[in-house]
This record gives structure tokens, C-alpha cells and sequence, in this order.
């Protein structure tokens, strides 16, 4: 019994070591000390103007506050100006075909976004109405932020609604995203604006205003493909 109980207490804390690797490589990755800096990458101002002539940089004080500093080519946007997030399309289960990917909660591993299980709809006994999503939208659980449920969707399908399907604008690589919202920077944020005490969630208008450092195009590839590595 002794044994078994060290043995136990040694796979916890592996696991706890575990979990702070990860949380430490995704903060390299989200300050820019992950990959080196490319002196002929597109700056991420460049980009986000091409996207939205409108587009103003928070070097002209279009913020007044940055969580923290970036590197020069990199700049502080809101989750609104990249993605449609909240824009969900509403579809009543009755109207969903029998052979279509549901993707509920408990179907998602809490902080590693991996899945425990695919099914369709014709095995799951469900109703009410689900959004849809798209195969490359980011999967973001806006329930009880802290178990870190977040994912790339790897085909079409329709999921919970406690689950918010975004769609990036072109030159927002889905992966890097989705590791923005799994970070322990973006987990604090939306744990200090949840409401609800028991179920807490983060509101909409929270999380268009939410504030997501983008690299340069080729950068957020480079920053994907080596935290996937590591």
C-alpha cells in the first residue's frame, strides 16, 4: 500500500511539472522568446491594416493599457478585431442529418483540447439547438473557462452552445489563437470576469474586448510548429 501511495504521489507531481512546462512554453511562445525574430517578416501592423484599412495601431494609442510588452513587429489587438466571435449560427437538432460530428463538453479533455471521443447524432440522444461550426474554426468553452476546453476543429460539426465556434480573418493562423486562449495569461483574464458562482462564464462583450498579441503571419506559423514540437 506504501509503495502504491509513492508511487501515486510521484505520478501527480509529474504531472504537476508537466502542466508547468506547458504553461511555461506557451508564455515564451506569447512574449516573442520562443522562436527567433525574423528581421523580414511583415510586421503585424502591416497585416492587420491589409485585413482592415480602419485598423489602428495601439502605437497610436488606440489602447491605453497593454497586458504586457511584445516585440516591435508584433501588435496588441481585441479578439473582435480578428475573429467573429459571438456571430453563432443557431441550429435546432431536428434539423441536423444523423451522420453529423456533436460535439458536447465532456467530450473534451480539460487544458490539453484533446479529444476524448467523436460521435454523431445518431448516437447521441439530444435536443434543443447546437451552433455550427467549420472545419479551422477555434472551439473556445466559454463554461467554467479554467479547465482550458479549447481546440482547432478538424472537420465540420455542431457543438454545445456552452461552446463558441471563431472564426479567424485571414493572416490569424487558427493553432497560434487557440494557443492564445489556452494560456495562463488569457485564463486569468476571463477567471476574473466569469459570472455565475457555481458555473461560471465568460460574457461575450468580455471576450470581444479580450486582448490577443499577434506576431507576424510567418511567426504565428513558426511559434504553432514548435510548441506542437516541444
Amino acid at each position: 500500500s506504501s509503495t502504491i501511495d509513492i508511487l501515486e504521489a510521484n505520478q501527480q507531481d509529474a504531472l504537476d511539472i508537466a502542466d508547468r512546462t506547458k504553461a511555461k512554453i506557451l508564455d515564451l511562445a506569447l512574449t516573442g522568446k520562443l522562436v527567433p525574430q525574423d528581421p523580414l517578416d511583415e510586421p503585424a501592423t502591416r497585416l492587420l491594416t491589409r485585413i482592415n484599412p480602419l485598423y489602428k495601431s495601439c502605437d497610436n494609442r488606440h489602447y491605453a493599457n497593454v497586458p504586457y510588452k511584445v516585440p516591435q513587429k508584433w501588435q496588441w489587438v481585441t479578439l473582435s478585431d480578428i475573429s467573429n466571435y459571438g456571430e453563432c449560427i443557431n441550429v435546432p437538432v431536428s434539423n441536423i442529418p444523423e451522420n453529423s460530428w456533436i460535439l458536447e463538453l465532456e467530450d473534451i479533455e480539460k487544458d490539453s483540447g484533446r479529444l476524448i471521443q467523436r460521435m454523431n447524432r445518431s448516437k447521441k440522444n439530444i435536443n434543443g439547438v447546437r451552433h455550427s461550426f467549420k472545419k479551422g474554426d477555434v472551439l473556445y468553452s466559454k463554461l467554467r473557462t479554467y479547465l482550458n476546453k479549447v481546440l482547432v476543429a478538424d472537420q465540420d460539426g455542431y457543438c454545445t452552445t456552452e461552446i463558441i465556434p471563431i472564426t479567424c480573418v485571414p493572416g490569424i493562423v487558427p493553432e497560434y489563437l487557440c494557443h492564445v486562449l489556452r494560456s495562463r495569461y488569457y485564463v486569468d483574464y476571463t477567471i476574473s470576469l466569469g459570472y455565475g458562482v457555481k458555473m461560471p462564464r465568460l460574457g461575450t462583450a468580455d471576450a470581444l474586448k479580450s486582448m490577443i498579441p499577434v506576431p507576424p503571419y510567418e511567426e504565428q506559423r513558426r511559434i504553432v510548429k514548435s510548441v506542437n514540437e516541444i
